[in-house]
Protein backbone atom coordinates (compact mmCIF):
# COMPACT_ATOMS: atom_id res chain seq x y z
CA UNK A 1 0.00 0.00 0.00
CA UNK A 2 2.78 2.40 0.72
CA UNK A 3 4.60 1.65 -2.16
CA UNK A 4 1.85 2.56 -4.67
CA UNK A 5 1.27 5.79 -2.70
CA UNK A 6 3.92 7.32 -1.67
CA UNK A 7 4.53 10.03 -4.11
CA UNK A 8 0.66 11.50 -2.66
CA UNK A 9 0.22 9.98 0.73
CA UNK A 10 1.84 10.69 4.15
CA UNK A 11 2.82 7.73 6.72
CA UNK A 12 3.90 7.25 9.82
CA UNK A 13 4.63 4.48 12.47
CA UNK A 14 2.62 5.73 15.96
CA UNK A 15 5.51 4.96 18.52
CA UNK A 16 4.77 5.10 22.71
CA UNK A 17 6.19 8.67 23.89
CA UNK A 18 8.26 6.54 27.23
CA UNK A 19 9.31 3.53 25.35
CA UNK A 20 9.70 4.76 21.51
CA UNK A 21 8.18 1.54 20.48
CA UNK A 22 5.80 1.07 17.33
CA UNK A 23 2.55 0.77 18.53
CA UNK A 24 0.55 1.68 15.54
CA UNK A 25 0.47 3.42 11.83
CA UNK A 26 -1.38 6.55 10.70
CA UNK A 27 -1.52 7.94 6.86
CA UNK A 28 -3.17 11.02 5.20
CA UNK A 29 -3.69 10.22 1.79
CA UNK A 30 -6.81 10.28 -1.02
CA UNK A 31 -6.25 13.84 -1.36
CA UNK A 32 -8.83 16.01 -2.95
CA UNK A 33 -8.21 19.36 -4.36
CA UNK A 34 -11.02 19.76 -4.91
CA UNK A 35 -12.74 19.40 -2.16
CA UNK A 36 -9.77 20.54 -0.41
CA UNK A 37 -9.67 17.07 1.37
CA UNK A 38 -7.46 13.91 2.83
CA UNK A 39 -8.47 11.01 4.27
CA UNK A 40 -7.06 9.57 7.32
CA UNK A 41 -6.11 5.59 8.14
CA UNK A 42 -4.86 4.68 11.61
CA UNK A 43 -4.47 1.15 13.09
CA UNK A 44 -3.24 0.58 16.41
CA UNK A 45 -1.68 -2.45 17.95
CA UNK A 46 -4.18 -4.87 19.37
CA UNK A 47 -2.58 -4.81 23.11
CA UNK A 48 -2.74 -0.63 22.86
CA UNK A 49 -6.00 -0.29 21.99
CA UNK A 50 -8.47 1.42 24.57
CA UNK A 51 -6.04 3.31 26.33
CA UNK A 52 -6.36 6.83 24.67
CA UNK A 53 -3.12 6.68 22.12
CA UNK A 54 -5.30 6.70 19.27
CA UNK A 55 -7.54 9.85 20.32
CA UNK A 56 -4.33 11.25 21.02
CA UNK A 57 -2.72 10.88 17.18
CA UNK A 58 -5.78 11.49 15.81
CA UNK A 59 -5.91 15.14 17.45
CA UNK A 60 -2.46 15.87 16.76
CA UNK A 61 -3.36 14.69 12.79
CA UNK A 62 -6.23 17.01 12.80
CA UNK A 63 -4.11 20.39 13.90
CA UNK A 64 -1.43 19.50 11.56
CA UNK A 65 -3.41 18.30 8.29
CA UNK A 66 -5.65 21.53 8.82
CA UNK A 67 -3.37 24.32 10.31
CA UNK A 68 0.21 23.15 8.36
CA UNK A 69 -1.39 21.64 5.43
CA UNK A 70 -4.38 23.89 5.33
CA UNK A 71 -6.82 20.94 4.32
CA UNK A 72 -10.20 21.93 5.51
CA UNK A 73 -12.70 18.39 4.67
CA UNK A 74 -11.06 15.02 6.77
CA UNK A 75 -12.37 11.95 6.10
CA UNK A 76 -12.52 8.60 7.49
CA UNK A 77 -13.30 5.33 6.11
CA UNK A 78 -13.46 2.59 9.09
CA UNK A 79 -14.79 -0.73 8.44
CA UNK A 80 -18.97 -0.97 9.34
CA UNK A 81 -18.03 -3.16 11.99
CA UNK A 82 -14.75 -1.70 14.01
CA UNK A 83 -17.34 0.07 16.53
CA UNK A 84 -14.48 1.58 18.68
CA UNK A 85 -12.95 3.28 15.48
CA UNK A 86 -16.72 5.00 14.56
CA UNK A 87 -17.15 5.83 17.90
CA UNK A 88 -13.54 7.25 18.09
CA UNK A 89 -14.50 9.45 14.79
CA UNK A 90 -17.87 10.32 16.35
CA UNK A 91 -16.13 11.89 19.58
CA UNK A 92 -13.95 13.88 17.95
CA UNK A 93 -16.41 15.56 15.70
CA UNK A 94 -16.68 13.67 12.40
CA UNK A 95 -20.03 13.53 11.23
CA UNK A 96 -21.44 10.17 9.88
CA UNK A 97 -22.19 10.47 5.89
CA UNK A 98 -23.35 6.88 4.89
CA UNK A 99 -21.94 3.42 3.93
CA UNK A 100 -20.24 2.64 0.72
CA UNK A 101 -18.68 -0.77 -0.24
CA UNK A 102 -15.99 -1.18 -2.34
CA UNK A 103 -13.51 -3.84 -3.31
CA UNK A 104 -10.49 -4.62 -1.30
CA UNK A 105 -7.28 -3.68 -3.29
CA UNK A 106 -5.21 -5.70 -0.78
CA UNK A 107 -7.19 -9.03 0.40
CA UNK A 108 -9.54 -10.70 -1.81
CA UNK A 109 -13.47 -9.82 -1.34
CA UNK A 110 -15.30 -6.49 -0.90
CA UNK A 111 -14.88 -3.91 2.28
CA UNK A 112 -18.03 -2.27 3.66
CA UNK A 113 -17.25 1.37 5.02
CA UNK A 114 -18.67 3.43 7.70
CA UNK A 115 -18.04 6.86 6.34
CA UNK A 116 -16.96 10.19 7.97
CA UNK A 117 -16.25 13.40 7.51
CA UNK A 118 -15.07 16.57 9.68
CA UNK A 119 -15.63 19.83 8.13
CA UNK A 120 -13.46 23.00 9.28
Amino acid sequence: MMRDNLKSSLFWIIAEKVSGRAIGTMSAWNVDFDRNSIEFGYSIYPVFRGKGYMREVLKAMIDFCTIKLGFSVIDIWTDTDNLPSRKLAESLGFAFVGYEEERAKYSPGNIKYAKYVLEV
